[in-house]
């Protein structure tokens, strides 16, 4: 079995050393010697391009870089994608984007203090070679860009066991369910009758305890397709892929006893202040929590729209 490891971490931008607002998150998976880095982020107040991207490791009082590649800007928002062949992900700290002379976005995953002015920019160069196709990955996603990257070669100390992150672990809270959806279901060519296709051939979960007045259904990223025309959008909406990626299930809701129908869409999630912001930004602006208890930092549960 292939080692396999994934983790969020959440971007904040800095002016000075002041840090000021979430902008976005970057997921980073392994698998064996392979590391895939995506990065999304929103309400930037950036338009620049060819942003240098590092992670950082730490050597003493130290913070040498290596460069993944540059990010573009436009209108505040800017995405970034590379897969690298890079196996010593453990003794990576963080993630620095230097923006300007006065400001910065970061991502630390300890608690150790990042000092800019004692960043190493990397200092030798090697070219890596085109990563292999792994039968593990899409081929399209296998590589995105030949470009040259600096690798540090500084020795690393303390390193940092890359693991779940304590929120992703609420996924085993999440139903588990395994199912094939026979590709004979066709849906119908009648719009409005798809998501009544979907809540009555899915199958059926109760995500909420205490609810009784919505019926719902479990649906993986690909069931997007059945969706309406005007949804199937959806299937690039960044928060969504963050959900369904974490803990690989939606949920559809319907609410019973209401003509004409209300529909929800849920991501599964745990409730925290900067996930609550990020939520409401990609239009998913309310939460309900799996749980019983009243305080929902924390708490798994899903993140809901109601579609129109």
């Amino acid at each position: 079995m292939s080692e396999f490891h994934r983790m969020i971490t959440y971007l904040y931008l800095y002016e000075g050393n002041r840090k000021t607002h979430n902008v976005g998150y970057a997921k980073i998976e392994k698998r064996q010697a392979q590391c895939r880095v995506e990065i999304h982020m929103k309400n930037t107040g950036i338009n620049k391009s060819n942003i240098p991207v590092y992670f950082y490791t730490q050597n003493n009082n130290e913070f040498p870089g290596i460069l993944l590649g540059s990010m573009n800007f436009t209108r505040g928002t800017g995405d970034f994608k590379e897969l690298l062949d890079f196996a010593d992900i453990a003794s990576v700290k963080g993630i620095f984007l230097p923006v300007s002379d006065t400001e910065m976005i970061l991502s630390q995953w300890d608690d150790d203090t990042f000092s800019r002015n004692n960043f190493l920019p990397p200092s030798s160069v090697s070219v890596l070679p085109d990563p292999p196709l792994s039968p593990e990955m899409p081929p399209d996603e296998a590589k995105t860009s030949t470009a040259k990257r600096e690798i540090c070669t500084a020795k690393i100390e303390a390193p940092v066991s890359m693991t779940k992150q304590p929120d992703l672990e609420a996924a085993e809270v999440a139903p588990d369910l395994s199912r094939e959806i026979s590709e004979n279901l066709k849906a119908p060519d009648d719009q409005p009758l798809r998501l009544e296709f979907i809540i009555k051939n899915f199958p059926a979960v109760a995500p909420f305890p205490s609810e009784s007045a919505f019926e719902w259904v479990q649906l993986e990223l690909k069931d997007l397709r059945l969706f309406p025309n005007p949804y199937c959008g959806l299937c690039n909406n960044s928060f969504l892929l963050h959900g369904f990626f974490n803990y690989n299930h939606l949920l559809l809701g319907r609410k019973k006893n209401t003509h004409p129908s209300q529909w929800v869409l849920g991501i599964p999630g745990v409730f925290q202040n900067p996930e609550r912001v990020m939520a409401a930004v990609f239009g998913f602006p309310e939460f309900h929590s799996t749980s019983e208890t009243n305080t929902k930092t924390g708490q798994f549960g899903y993140w809901l729209r109601f579609l129109e």
